[in-house]
């Protein structure tokens, strides 16, 4: 057997407190070639306690390929060049379960000459995996921030540095230069026009410890003008003092001058200008709704960094990377229904588009501390376009969270109801209610809004209202002023 001397008994000692770590002690004896594995390394390789380990069966218990690779490397470099390492690999346990595992080697030599092998291995496969999933990530994040062209910045309100990512320099087109010089960067960057109105609503907002959000014009260092949506949320520690800023940019130019275009066409021709105005507002509510619901993420994750609720935020941005995805596939759908590309309808199930539309906006949901109650039959079938179905109910259900009564958590109530020859959709809250005596004739028109809200664009209802009747169907709504709302859509079969 390996001689145990004081650093041996010190290592298995310790192993014991590596109990808690998953972290297990082995010593390999050159001269003899004796491999020594503690119980911890025997757990994480799963095999018994009985088990003898010889050198070239450890070796085979890495993965065939890099692994594998990795391991005859380090060893070879042990032995013949005296050289310690530390290195990541992935194992298959005797049950054939596959493991992130650490092994790291240190050396006691003698004239020179490596004699002995010592260190340990740690079992990493969760924080590994978590590790994977979150480059992941990061990098469909990437993807669909470049595809929605979503810049992200960061403001230390405490240091005064600012950080943007890549894509903030390309929407910008500025170069990268040092933090100290990026607002001022910006400062310079906003057009004549737009900038006092936006640098006082800027700093309002810092002064005020609340979120900023702004639409401006910037004019580029080539000249050309851009024009910007900027949304940020406001972070705090447990006390209230400020922390930092963390929000998006998004060159929203494309769908301006659409709007734009669209105002002098409306009365030329009627239908082409109802479809292009629903389709550019299509792509504002779920722009605002997805960088929005990605800056609350972004937020939760800067503020609270606790193991147990890192991988719940990381799920969150998963979703909402997914629905941003998402967003694109639809919008190429309406597209394609407008002009003829994909003429019939599809069988759209109701209970998928509501999560799917729940999804998007998840973060919004919880910061409202909202319920949502859903009594749908799971097989309730309509035809229409998914794109569509999903815009309806994301429509009602931020329509329900922005007009909530102060103090009162939201309530959503989504039912229907399927008869011979129709279906009957019902959305119910506990919101403020609209006045129908004063109101009701201009509930679906375009640019009404009726409770002063500053966020409110008087889009929302007539998109919705121009979805379901481009699917056959109707809308109703019964209110009640603080009390709530229903909207009731009908579809024949």
């Amino acid at each position: 057997m390996i001689k145990e001397n004081k650093q041996t008994l010190l290592l298995q000692n310790l192993e014991r407190l590596g109990n808690i770590s998953k972290t297990g002690y082995w010593e390999y004896e050159i001269a003899i070639n004796e491999l020594y594995w503690s119980e911890m390394v025997k757990e994480i390789h799963e095999v018994p306690k009985s088990y003898v380990p010889l050198v070239a069966e450890s070796i085979n218990f890495c993965q065939e390929g890099t692994s594998r690779e990795l391991m005859n490397d380090a060893l070879e470099k042990a032995i013949h060049h005296s050289l310690p390492f530390d290195i990541t690999v992935q194992i298959s346990t005797l049950s054939g379960k596959s493991k992130w595992v650490r092994s790291i080697g240190h050396l006691k030599q003698k004239w020179g000459k490596a004699t002995r092998i010592y260190g340990t291995i740690q079992d990493i496969d969760a924080t590994k995996g978590q590790e994977i999933k979150l480059q992941s990530l990061n990098h469909r994040l990437e993807i669909a921030t470049k595809v929605m062209n979503i810049g992200i910045w960061e403001i230390d309100l405490n240091a005064n540095t600012y950080v943007w990512d890549d894509r903030m320099y390309e929407i910008f087109d500025i170069k990268k230069e040092g933090n100290s010089t990026l607002y001022k960067a910006w400062e310079n960057s906003l057009h004549p026009k737009d900038r006092a109105r936006t640098i006082l609503k800027f700093e309002a907002a810092v002064r005020e410890h609340k979120d900023f959000s702004a639409d401006y014009r910037i004019i580029k260092p080539s000249g050309i003008e851009s024009y910007i949506k900027a949304d940020a949320s406001f972070i705090s520690d447990d006390q209230g003092a400020p922390l930092q800023y963390i929000g998006t940019c998004t060159d929203i130019t494309v769908k301006t001058v659409i709007d734009e275009q669209l105002k002098g066409l409306y009365f030329q021709n009627k239908n082409q200008n109802k479809f292009l105005t629903n389709f550019a507002h299509t792509i504002t509510h779920n722009l605002r709704s997805s960088s929005g619901n990605l800056s609350m993420i972004i937020g939760l994750l800067k503020e609270d960094t606790s193991t147990e609720n890192k991988a719940l935020f990381l799920d969150m941005m998963e979703q909402a990377t997914n629905r941003l995805e998402d967003t694109i596939a639809q919008l190429n759908e309406t597209v394609s229904i407008k002009f003829g590309e994909k003429k019939s309808t599809t069988k759209i199930n109701i209970n998928d588009a509501i999560r799917k539309a729940t999804e998007n906006i998840n973060a919004l949901i919880g910061n409202k501390k909202a319920k949502i109650n859903v009594t749908v039959p799971n097989d309730l079938i309509i035809n229409g376009y998914q794109s569509y179905f999903e815009s309806i109910f994301q429509n009602f259900l931020t329509n329900s969270l922005k007009y909530a009564r102060e103090g009162v958590a939201p309530i959503i109530n989504i039912k229907a109801e399927a008869k011979e020859d129709s279906v009957t959709i019902q959305v119910s809250d506990n919101g403020m209610g609209i006045d129908l005596e004063k109101h009701g004739d201009q509930i679906f028109e375009m640019y009404k809004t009726f409770h002063g809200n500053k966020d409110a664009k008087g889009i929302g209802l007539f998109l919705t209202k121009e979805q379901i009747e481009a699917m056959g169907g109707t809308i109703s709504l019964e209110s009640t002023p603080g009390k709530g709302t229903t909207f009731i859509v009908k579809f024949k079969f």
